[in-house]
């Protein structure tokens, strides 16, 4: 049996003292200028960026984190 224990990562969640908030920002938008140029005529797209730190979230130690 497996149990989904994760969390949803969103702006202002928890974090571990001394951590890193999580940030969450858009890089390349569909209403952009600088959409590339070699997609066809009229495409575009939407970028999302994230930084969050490894610790972030739900999540579990490899052996290593704790042990050289």
């Amino acid at each position: 049996m497996i149990f989904d224990l994760s969390h949803p990562l969103e702006p202002g969640m928890p974090c571990y003292p001394g951590l890193p908030a999580p940030k969450f920002h858009t890089f390349l938008a569909h209403g952009d200028a600088a959409q590339p140029a070699h997609d066809a005529p009229g495409t575009t797209f939407q970028i999302a960026a994230y930084e969050l730190g490894g610790n972030t979230g739900t999540y579990v130690d490899a052996p290593f984190h704790r042990h050289p």
